[in-house]
């Protein structure tokens, strides 16, 4: 290893390089070809011990694939010389200048590929989150990034995540940090609270579901309704023929009102239907009914809610129409500020379930909704897709409580012929 030193006094450690080889001093921008500046230098040093060892030679390199890099002192001897040890100045390699070292090493081909791919997608992602989190309620084209189905997102992790050690481990790391944005906070994946208590008793059961008015389902609800073994089963879409087959149940209290039923093995003391156009005034797409029920430590308002959706704008064959979507922003706003509006003026213990349309992600449901516990967030695991609609799946249909009550388990119950699938959930009082 020889040493070179440029007019501007910047020092370089050369080892053995091809004929033809230069250097390009950072300082000064000056050219030197190494092998005139070592026949005209005027002394030269051979450092050992950074030589490969004897009989093991590495590969030669071309010129262009000398790697320049900083010189950088170890710890113990920046921490020698802070404390006045040498007091030289000098560096760790003992060039006073501060120069770089030139170290002979063939790039990998791959290196920065790999690395700028890693590092655009995950700012794609840390921009996309973002977006999601601030606009995507406030357009017709956030409307599209919201209900999008966005776990597909996740799939160019599985090809970068493997290949970003290639790129150093600084790499690794902007690919691991990438990802866990994409899985939790742009594809909305949950994990389980560890501050949730772990208890097999609970207060009450709920069910969810959103049957879409559909006659298939009547059979099988009545069917499931007993094994599900719920306090309450809440449906929004009842349809006539669901609302016959519920009366036949035995040993459970039924109740039916336009578009929502109700089956409760507790006592319904009373029900209350929200006011057409909800509290501020107008009318809206919007249902909300209010079921008092009679449990052991008194009577618990549960809340039956289906809110105005984008409905078949968001799945249309002509999703370029982004007029009827802008609409749609405007009205699915008032309808869950008028259904929120209206469920405030309850008591303190109350559970609010239904198909609220606002998928994970939503600034809606965080602003009219946040100061209530989401179930599946608590105590889920997984997406917890409760409604699938050809590519497009998401979770809309929720669980929420106040701070008295507390959520012990949820879980979507698949296999209904339908897009919305029921949620079950489990409440205990905190």
């Amino acid at each position: 290893m020889s040493t070179l030193t440029c007019t501007c006094g910047e020092t370089f450690f050369v080892g053995d390089v091809p004929r033809g080889a230069q250097i390009r001093c950072r300082r000064c921008s000056n050219t030197i070809d190494v092998h005139d500046a070592l026949r005209t230098a005027k002394a030269s040093t051979t450092r050992w011990k950074d030589l490969p060892p004897k009989g093991r030679r590495g590969p030669q390199a071309s010129p262009q694939d000398l790697v320049i890099l900083p010189e950088r002192p170890s710890l113990l001897r920046r921490l020698f010389s802070m404390r006045g040890g040498r007091g030289d100045g000098s560096t760790a390699r003992g060039s006073r200048s501060g120069g770089v070292r030139t170290r002979h090493m063939a790039r990998r081909p791959m290196a920065t590929p790999i690395g700028a791919a890693v590092g655009t997608y995950a700012a794609i992602m840390l921009g996309l989150f973002a977006y999601l989190y601030t606009q995507a309620d406030e357009s017709a084209v956030g409307m599209y990034v919201l209900f999008a189905p966005r776990w597909w997102c996740l799939i160019p992790w599985v090809m970068l995540l493997p290949a970003a050690p290639f790129a150093g481990w600084r790499t690794s790391l902007v690919g691991v940090a990438g990802a866990a944005v994409t899985l939790f906070g742009v594809a909305g994946f949950q994990l389980p609270s560890i501050a949730t208590p772990d208890t097999t008793r609970r207060a009450m059961r709920i069910v969810t579901y959103n049957a879409e008015r559909s006659s298939a389902v009547a059979s099988q609800i009545r069917e499931a309704i007993p094994i599900w073994n719920a306090d309450v089963v809440l449906l929004q879409g009842c349809s006539p023929m669901l609302a016959d087959s519920l009366d036949a149940i035995e040993g459970f209290n039924v109740d039916v009102q336009p578009d929502f039923c109700a089956v409760a093995r507790l006592p319904l003391e009373r029900i209350d239907a929200m006011p057409a156009g909800g509290a501020p005034g107008g009318a809206l797409a919007t249902g909300v009914i209010r079921y008092h029920v009679r449990t052991a430590l008194g009577v618990l308002p549960v809340y039956s809610v289906r809110l105005q959706g984008p409905g078949a704008t968001i799945y249309s064959d002509r999703p370029l129409e982004l007029e009827p979507l802008a609409k749609s922003v405007a009205l699915r706003k008032a309808s869950s500020r008028s259904a929120a509006l209206w469920i405030s003026h309850a008591d303190t213990a109350f559970v609010v379930a239904g198909d609220f349309s606002l998928p994970y992600g939503s600034g809606i449901l965080r602003s009219d909704w946040g100061d209530l516990t989401n179930a599946f967030s608590e105590v889920g695991m997984g997406f917890g897709h409760t409604v699938r609609i050809g590519r497009f799946a998401e979770r809309s249909d929720h669980v929420l409580l106040p701070p008295t009550l507390v959520p012990i388990a949820v879980r979507r119950i698949s296999g209904f012929p339908t897009a919305h699938q029921p949620v079950l959930a489990d409440l205990d009082w905190r």
